[in-house]
């Protein structure tokens, strides 16, 4: 069997063809913004973390998954601590995905 990857919608068409495409609610954004689209810079006033409305995520078989660019995986953690990783998603966004690495861009669960 091949490994899976989860991607965040926007990430290409391959969430679309996923059999079981769950959307989730109340995950927070450290690092950077997310627009719905894509990761965007923080602004100078931004706060140090942000809810994101909704994502929609799916196990996606990896042999049906096309490298693209414009994409950085991030990790998921459980609280804003850090210290327990869930698993990491695959993120839309602009420029270099080690830009968005440097910036230690992060998804949490629970808001600490």
């Amino acid at each position: 069997k091949q490994w899976y990857q989860r991607r965040v919608r926007g990430g290409g068409s391959s969430v679309k063809k996923a059999v079981c495409p769950v959307t989730i609610e109340g995950l927070m954004i450290e690092g950077a913004l997310f627009d719905g689209h894509c990761l965007v810079e923080c602004q100078r006033d931004s706060p140090s973390s942000s809810a994101i409305a909704h994502c929609t995520i799916a196990w996606v078989a990896s042999r049906d998954v096309k490298k693209q660019t414009g994409e950085v995986t991030i990790p998921l953690y459980y609280s804003s601590e850090r210290e327990k990783q869930v698993t990491a998603i695959s993120v839309p966004c602009n420029g270099s995905p080690d830009h968005w690495k440097l910036k230690s861009v992060a998804l949490v669960l629970k808001n600490q």
